[in-house]
């Protein structure tokens, strides 16, 4: 465990101390210390904001029910809030909503819900608690991998040279991502 001098350096480690320890507006104020520190531009820092403060308002809430129940109000308060925001921007039709119960749209929504939101929130919330949040994330260097593949494979979409070179460097960014430097 690093001292508290090295953590102080570092305002994304401060921030989660902060967050670990239930200091939620000083975790927020030091994330928001490290954005600007990155140099993140402001049309980022706001959509970041709103993401850390969501995880700072799950993180009680996430020790008082089952995973999977967690999963299962995060995905239905997301879809009602798509849904929302859907039918104020854009120009829905009845005819719309209808084509959602039908072939092959319903299946492929069920699966979505199921597999893609329930499993998957599911199985992240987990890999946070057990892996902690870095290790946990790192499927966003290997989902971009078998999107790919599955691409090539199921709709027969083209496999070109940069198709070819793309995996090559997630997975090798990946790769430098778990490496870990022996203990000096």
């Amino acid at each position: 465990m690093p001292d508290r001098d090295t953590v102080a350096k570092f305002p994304f480690a401060r921030s989660q101390m902060n967050r670990v320890s239930g200091n939620q507006q000083a975790a927020l104020a030091d994330a928001q210390s490290a954005l600007d520190t990155l140099g993140t531009p402001r049309s980022h820092q706001r959509p970041t904001a709103i993401y850390i403060r969501a995880a700072l308002a799950q993180a009680p809430i996430a020790t008082t029910m089952p995973v999977l129940a967690l999963a299962g109000w995060q995905t239905l308060i997301g879809g009602i809030g798509l849904v929302l925001v859907s039918l104020a921007l854009e120009p829905v039709e009845a005819s719309h909503l209808r084509a959602l119960a039908t072939w092959p749209t319903l299946p492929a929504l069920a699966f979505l819900v199921v597999a893609g939101s329930l499993a998957g929130f599911t199985i992240c919330t987990t890999l946070l608690g057990d892996w902690g949040a870095f290790r946990a994330r790192l499927d966003a260097f290997i989902s971009p991998v078998i999107a790919v593949g599955v691409g090539v494979v199921a709709p027969s979409e083209r496999f070109g040279w940069a198709e070819g070179v793309g995996p090559v460097l997630m997975l090798a960014a990946a790769a430098i991502a778990l490496h870990r430097s022996p203990a000096t």
